[in-house]
């Protein structure tokens, strides 16, 4: 039996399908990177006067770095997460130097806080538990994440669903 030539196999289909997707989904992309920006700009603008021009209506003033800590540090783990389960990068060097960085920061921050009763971290007073409870939730949320994202089945151009086994290794070497 004589295979028609002039139609493209699967593979070359899947890939062509991919390359679309990642080109329509970067155009997208440019819309949300903007409007997060955006929204980040008017966050900061409020903040500032909230604390530097007394804006009470803000909010803002009085809040500690504790607050800030226990406002942000879900979502932000869960974005970073997110963005790292759908990009998967490749570890670099200069994470591990940021990484660094932060735990040092944080480290100084506690000591200060606690040793030297620097009030605008809003540290003292907190006990273990506090911490456990502002830092648990997220770290065994973004885990979690992580974990159901890495043994999601992976399905192969024919539909059929493949577990992470050395078959779906050659599917993605395929490809």
């Amino acid at each position: 039996m004589k295979q028609n030539t002039d139609l493209p196999n699967n593979h070359e289909t899947t890939q062509q399908g991919a390359q679309q997707l990642e080109k329509s989904s970067l155009g997208g992309g440019n819309f949300w990177s903007i409007l997060c920006v955006i929204i980040l700009g008017a966050f900061i603008i409020l903040a500032i006067g909230g604390y530097a021009f007394n804006w009470t209506w803000t909010g803002f003033r009085g809040n500690t770095l504790w607050n800030w800590l226990q406002l942000l540090i879900l979502p932000v783990m869960l974005a970073i997460a997110s963005i790292w389960l759908t990009r998967r990068p490749q570890w670099q060097k200069q994470w591990t130097i940021l990484l660094i960085i932060i735990g040092i920061v944080f480290i100084v921050l506690v000591i200060g806080g606690y040793a030297f009763n620097w009030t605008w971290t809003g540290f003292r007073g907190n006990t273990l538990w506090d911490w456990l409870q502002m830092l648990v939730l997220p770290i065994v949320l973004t885990i979690t994440t992580a974990w159901f994202s890495v043994e999601q089945v992976t399905i192969d151009h024919t539909n059929r669903p493949l577990t992470q086994t050395s078959e779906t290794k050659e599917v993605v070497n395929r490809e």
